[in-house]
């Protein structure tokens, strides 16, 4: 994961504002959090994941589910 995570930019046709990865080594899985700016950002983005071919990403892409951010705390 740490090698995938080094050496990849992120891609041109995914207009995320921020991209976060949650990783579990022990399960051998990972969470991947993409914020957007907007509704149309958004759809470009999920376009473009969906059309993605499995072999230029790692792992499977098993669910999507769309969230609003309803707080975010920083310090």
């Amino acid at each position: 994961m740490q090698r995938e995570m080094e050496g990849d930019e992120r891609p041109d046709d995914v207009p995320a504002k921020e991209i976060v990865v949650l990783h579990d080594p022990e399960a051998e899985k990972s969470l991947v959090i993409l914020f957007f700016d907007n509704e149309d950002d958004y759809r470009r983005g999920d376009e473009a994941l969906n059309a993605m071919p499995a072999g230029d990403t790692p792992g499977q892409r098993t669910s999507v589910t769309k969230y609003e951010v309803a707080m975010r705390m920083t310090e």
